[in-house]
C-alpha cells in the first residue's frame, strides 16, 4: 500500500513539472519521446499516463494552450494571422486557421473581427457603456518597466477566478506556519488563461508569495522563478471586484489603441495592499503586462 501511494505521488510531482515545462515551451515542436526523456518516465507508457493525469492526448493539450493563446493575441493585439501563426508554432497559414476554426467554429479573422468589438468599450454594472477615456480605478499613466527575476512560492487554481480567495486563504495560512510570510513579502497573482476564451474548468491561476532567497520544492510549497523583462505597469486603487472591467479598458485604451506588441508570458497583479495583513475596502494593485 505504502509503495502504490508513493508512486502516485512521483507521478503527481512528475506531471506538475511537466504542466511548468509545457506552459513555458508550447510554441516549440515537444516530442512525447522528448518528454519522456526529459522528465525520467517510459516512453512506452508516457502517453497512457499523461492522459490519465490530464484526462487529454499531449497534443490536445498542446493545441489547446497554442490556440487559446492565440485568440487572445487576435482579440487585443494588431499582429497580423500569419504571424501570430508563426509565433504559436504552426508550420503555415493553413494549418493554422483549420486548427483555429475546429476549435473556435469560426476562421481566426472572423474571429477577431467579432470578438475585437466587444472589448472597445468596459461594461458598468447597469449595462451602459462608458467611454474608454474614464479609465476606472487608474490615477496616472502606465509606465514601462524592466522589472528583475522574481523567487516566489506558489500554489495552482484551476477554475472560476472570481473564487480564488479559497487558494489564498490556504496559501497565507501555510506560508504564516512556514515563517515565510512577512510584511515585507509581496503577494502576487498570475492570471494564465482568458475567460472570455478558455473555458471556466481550465482557468489557471497562481498565486504566489515573494520569497528572499530560493528554497527548495517540498510537500507544502512549489517553487518557481518568475523571468525578468519589460513590463507596461499601471497603478490600480479601488475595490477588487472592478479589476476584470479595468482590464478590459487596459487592452481596449492602451495595448490595441497603442498598438503595443505584448510579450508571449501571462500578465501579473501585484497586491502592494496585502490583503495577509490589512483588511481594506479598497486596494492598491499593481498590473504588469508583459511587453517587448
Amino acid at each position: 500500500m505504502t509503495k502504490q501511494s508513493s508512486g502516485r505521488n512521483d507521478y503527481s510531482h512528475k506531471f506538475k513539472l511537466i504542466t511548468n515545462y509545457l506552459e513555458e515551451n508550447y510554441t516549440d515542436n515537444i516530442s512525447l519521446e522528448e518528454l519522456a526523456n526529459r522528465f525520467h518516465i517510459s516512453k512506452f507508457h508516457f502517453h497512457k499516463l499523461f492522459k490519465a493525469y490530464f484526462k487529454c492526448t499531449p497534443k490536445d493539450y498542446l493545441e489547446r494552450l497554442k490556440l487559446e493563446r492565440a485568440a487572445h493575441l487576435m482579440v487585443y493585439t494588431n499582429t497580423s494571422v500569419t504571424d501570430i501563426a508563426f509565433e504559436m508554432g504552426y508550420q503555415n497559414h493553413e494549418t493554422f486557421t483549420r486548427a483555429f476554426k475546429a476549435k473556435f467554429q469560426v476562421t481566426p479573422l472572423k474571429f477577431r473581427k467579432s470578438k475585437k468589438a466587444i472589448h472597445y468599450y468596459s461594461k458598468v454594472k447597469d449595462d451602459s457603456l462608458i467611454p474608454l477615456n474614464n479609465p476606472i480605478g487608474l490615477n496616472e499613466k502606465p509606465k514601462i518597466k524592466i522589472i528583475d527575476e522574481i523567487n516566489v512560492v506558489y500554489q495552482r487554481y484551476e477554475g472560476d477566478y472570481r473564487k480564488i480567495d479559497k487558494v489564498w486563504k490556504e496559501m497565507i495560512k501555510k506560508a504564516k506556519n512556514q515563517n515565510l510570510l512577512n510584511k515585507n513579502c509581496k503577494l502576487m497573482g498570475i492570471y494564465f488563461d482568458d475567460p472570455d476564451i478558455t473555458s471556466i474548468d481550465k482557468l489557471r491561476y497562481d498565486a504566489c508569495i515573494q520569497l528572499d532567497k530560493k528554497i527548495q520544492n517540498n510537500d507544502i510549497f512549489r517553487t518557481k522563478v518568475i523571468e525578468s523583462g519589460k513590463f507596461m505597469v499601471f497603478q490600480f486603487f479601488g475595490f477588487l471586484n472592478e479589476l476584470d472591467r479595468l482590464y478590459e479598458v487596459i487592452y481596449s485604451k492602451y495595448i490595441l489603441n497603442e498598438s503595443i506588441q505584448l510579450e508571449n508570458r501571462p500578465s501579473i497583479e501585484v497586491y502592494v495592499t496585502s490583503p495577509a495583513f490589512q483588511k481594506s475596502k479598497k486596494y492598491h494593485v499593481e498590473i504588469l503586462i508583459p511587453i517587448k
